[in-house]
């Protein structure tokens, strides 16, 4: 099965917000059942980007299922690559959970990333137990390198892969 990152540049996120409904239409078939969590998602991008200066490809993106145009969940880099690193962070919409989404996503944002020649590293961080989270970083190639104290989430797990 094969998924699309749509951009979710500063002017998608400002049409997002600005009119849900108009902005999907033309990008998915789901957009009734994604409408709302979409606009919420897209407030604190919004948020989130102008606290980070995100730039290009290094922001958010929807995650469309081919298949059925389906937007099923987003990805996001957590900023520009620094000294060599760079995190992912993904998030399957409800009622596409375990059916591979989120393991596309974070394959999607590995792409990216590789095609960077400022990122050696990628990571990410899930809670400290082995959950569905997990899963999706090992079947990407993530090595678990044990548990740090995030100042927003507290204790979690760190994971790390060499690109």
């Amino acid at each position: 099965m094969s998924y699309t990152l749509i951009p979710l540049d500063g002017e998608r996120i400002n049409a997002l917000i600005l009119d849900p409904v108009l902005t999907l239409a033309p990008l998915c078939d789901n957009v009734v059942a994604i409408e709302e969590i979409v606009s919420v998602l897209s407030e604190a991008s919004l948020g989130f980007y102008e606290a980070i200066e995100a730039v290009s490809p290094w922001f958010s993106y929807l995650v469309r299922r081919d298949s059925d145009r389906a937007v099923v969940g987003t990805c996001s880099f957590k900023g520009a690559p620094s000294e060599g690193i760079v995190e992912v962070a993904y998030f399957t919409f409800p009622g596409y959970e375990a059916q591979g989404c989120a393991t596309n996503m974070v394959a999607g944002l590995l792409l990216i990333a590789r095609r960077s020649q400022d990122v050696s590293y990628v990571i990410a961080h899930t809670l400290p137990e082995e959950n569905s989270s997990t899963s999706v970083l090992r079947r990407n190639g993530f090595e678990h390198l044990g548990t740090v104290v995030d100042p927003e989430d507290g204790d979690v797990w760190r994971w790390l892969l060499t690109v």
